[in-house]
């Protein structure tokens, strides 16, 4: 087996979509490390991780055991960052340490699935969606109407009438909640509730201005309208995403961001998973077309990777920060 790993003490390891990662205490008369290896089951290659972190690499630390976490794609270290000794007199001592830990992103380094796409579910999605059967509405930002408010707001008259000129500036798609209930979860139903709330209080304290009656609340106590602070498109392609569960190929990463944004502020996991998938793609890509690729001039719009390493920034995925560097 060409490039397969050297003899590894105290080795442990794991799975994680189509890698094996195997971990041990690596001792030699020129090294003196915990190496990590990973093997690719289908390509059938072996290559190592090279961590290149002052709290691995230097002499004065001592890394002995180590387990994988494959729900959050991390390869986890126990050791001692700042040892007396170090690894080889600690090894021939049988002393393990415990007293510091070091994770390792695994999509740092650009090992992630390879996506797959239902060409059937995501037609069943887009289907309902053009069906128009709906039970609420979701409210969002539209750019077009957005831009013209914004180019109006010199005019004393039009900032005098706040609500009306939110309303035009908004648009709405219409969903169906049970669809985003069972694709959200409880996240949505809270969401829902808490603007039912909001919709009651306001419309109590709307009567009471005018002297007449709260409405009754009946027998449907969820909001028929949801707004999300975030442009039509973002928002648009969020419930595509509801809807077929995939991620529209032609999405670009302006779309992609907004998502990753969403997607960490509304607590929706799953997607949050495929954006950065689908942005570690784009990296792969990039850079491999970067060879014949004419340098960019410096007055240039900024480049598919510093649009994915701000929108990685802003949601704290060390994993694509780490893509976007190497």
């Amino acid at each position: 087996m060409t490039n397969a790993p050297p003899f590894l003490r105290f080795p442990s390891g794991g799975v994680l979509w189509e890698n094996l990662f195997i971990g041990g205490v690596y001792l030699t008369t020129q090294v003196q490390e915990y190496a990590v290896f990973v093997y690719n089951l289908r390509a059938r290659v072996w290559s190592k991780l090279n961590y290149h972190d002052a709290e691995l690499n230097s002499r004065n630390t001592s890394w002995n055991f180590s387990f994988f976490n494959a729900e959050h794609a991390k390869y986890v270290l126990l050791g001692s960052s700042s040892s007396s000794t170090s690894l080889l007199s600690d090894y021939n001592d049988r002393i393990i340490n415990f007293t510091s830990l070091l994770e390792m992103d695994i999509a740092g380094y650009g090992i992630v699935p390879h996506t797959t796409y239902s060409g059937l579910s995501q037609n069943l999605g887009i289907s309902m969606l053009q069906d128009g059967l709906a039970d609420i509405e979701i409210a969002c930002f539209d750019r077009r109407r957005q831009d013209d408010f914004e180019s109006d707001a010199s005019d004393a008259s039009s900032v005098a009438e706040d609500s009306a000129s939110f309303t035009t500036r908004t648009r709405r798609i219409g969903v169906l909640s049970k669809v985003l209930e069972k694709r959200w979860g409880d996240y949505f139903v809270a969401l829902t509730a808490a603007a039912s709330t909001a919709a009651r209080r306001h419309s109590s304290h709307a009567s009471a201005d005018s002297g007449g009656d709260a409405p009754a609340d009946g027998n449907n106590s969820r909001s028929r309208v949801l707004f999300i602070p975030e442009r039509y498109e973002i928002v648009a392609a969020l419930v595509q995403w509801f809807y077929t569960d995939v991620l529209d190929p032609s999405w670009d990463v302006e779309v992609l961001s907004g998502l990753l944004g969403l997607a960490r502020t509304y607590k929706i996991p799953a997607l949050q998973r495929e954006v950065v998938l689908r942005m570690h793609e784009f990296l792969d890509k990039d850079r491999g077309a970067q060879s014949d690729r004419i340098p960019a001039p410096p007055d240039a719009a900024v480049s598919l990777r510093d649009s994915i390493f701000y929108a990685a920034a802003a949601v704290g995925e060390t994993g694509l920060l780490k893509h976007g560097q190497g």
